[in-house]
């Protein structure tokens, strides 16, 4: 999709941390590496060599935060056309429609949705002659989702053509809406399998710190020795690397 018009609002193909995030999420890999310094070494010392690699998790928790936003803004951009469908039914035209949803959207995801700010903004600029199908390309250029690019190239060609454009955004806002919902249904549906591997990811990882805990004398030579030093270096390269195949088996489940 080529973007037609140049107006400024949020990228949601990308996340950048605020402050606090920054702070909160630098914190939290503080943690994981004295957990896992403790866990392999009982040494706190060791979490040190995982400072290098906090950049990595920051970039990781940017992509979640941005993939989360993005799943957010696509359920809340089905139950926007849905409210637009709703009107168009009831005989409004697509810009006074456009206009009414902007308030349901607030109260069905608050004022401060981001489906809500964008409607706000879209009405705005309509109210400054920007076309509705250029508000609508914008969008769905900034927002990298596929179902809202699908929309506004439908809505450029049915206002183009002409005709009965209402009975073409109804009857591809319902399709769309549908394809929305099925995706929603097979993320559920996969949920647990998600929850599973995510308990088989830390169940070593809890299982080495209970017994290294509860039985220190049972892991002792693992620790105080060269060699069960070595061992345990081997052990938390086998863990990191399954803990990695696990998440992106994760990311292909969900379709990341």
């Amino acid at each position: 999709m080529q973007r037609n018009w140049s107006g400024l609002g949020c990228d949601y193909r990308k996340y950048s941390l605020n402050a606090w995030e920054f702070v909160k999420y630098s914190a939290v890999w503080c943690g994981i590496v004295l957990v896992f310094a403790y866990a392999f070494y009982h040494e706190l010392w060791a979490a040190v060599l995982g400072i290098p690699f906090l950049p990595l998790y920051l970039r990781r928790v940017c992509k979640n935060l941005q993939e989360k936003r993005q799943r957010q803004l696509r359920s809340q951009f089905r139950d926007a056309i849905q409210s637009i469908d709703g009107y168009l039914r009831a005989g409004y035209s697509v810009e006074n429609a456009m206009n009414r949803s902007k308030e349901d959207i607030g109260h069905m995801w608050g004022q401060n949705s981001d489906m809500g700010r964008e409607l706000r903004r879209m009405t705005g600029q309509m109210r400054m002659n920007v076309p509705a199908e250029d508000v609508w390309e914008d969008l769905a250029w900034r927002s990298g989702i596929f179902q809202m690019e699908q929309f506004a190239c439908i809505f450029r060609i049915a206002k183009r053509s002409g005709g009965n454009v209402s009975e073409v955004i109804r009857s591809s806002m319902g399709q769309i809406a549908g394809q929305i919902r099925a995706e929603e249904e097979i993320c559920t549906i996969l949920a647990a399998r998600v929850f599973q591997i995510r308990i088989m990811n830390w169940m070593p990882l809890g299982m080495l710190f209970y017994v290294g805990t509860i039985s220190y004398d049972l892991l002792a030579v693992m620790y105080e020795t060269a060699a069960g030093k070595a061992a345990m270096t081997v052990c938390l390269a086998t863990y990191l690397f399954a803990y990695v195949w696990g998440s992106r088996m994760m990311q292909r489940m969900l379709g990341a």
